[in-house]
């Protein structure tokens, strides 16, 4: 018989057979292992994006909102504005006396009052 025609006993059919399972034993382990490996990335890549909402939703708690700024500015004008406005009326106390007691002419008067912060409201 030629190795064509060649019967194959059972014994060679089975080391046949057992080599080429051998060989997709082999791949199915190193795709399992694969699997493993993917499954902890993803495992990984959540736990990531659970920091960033978490983080994400730590920014948008802190982030002010433009009213609240707002009114904060406006909050921050008042504060400066009365005491200002204080200090004018001051100025234009400490200013008349002096004219009264003729220490400043009505030029030095005029003069001083041109540099108020705030304009007088008739």
């Amino acid at each position: 018989m030629t190795e064509e025609n060649k019967e194959v006993t059972n014994d060679e059919l089975a080391i046949m057979i057992g080599k080429g399972f051998k060989g997709v034993d082999e791949k199915f382990v190193k795709i399992e292992d694969d699997i493993i490996g993917i499954k902890t990335d993803v495992s990984e890549l959540r736990n990531d994006v659970s920091e960033l909402k978490i983080n994400l939703q730590n920014v948008r708690s802190e982030i002010a909102t433009k009213d609240f700024v707002t009114k904060k500015i406006a909050d921050l004008k008042g504060d400066l504005i009365l005491p200002l406005k204080k200090e004018n009326e001051k100025l234009d106390l400490a200013v008349d006396k002096l004219g009264d007691k003729k220490v400043f002419d009505s030029s030095d008067i005029e003069e001083v009052k041109k540099v108020e912060v705030f304009l007088k409201v008739a």
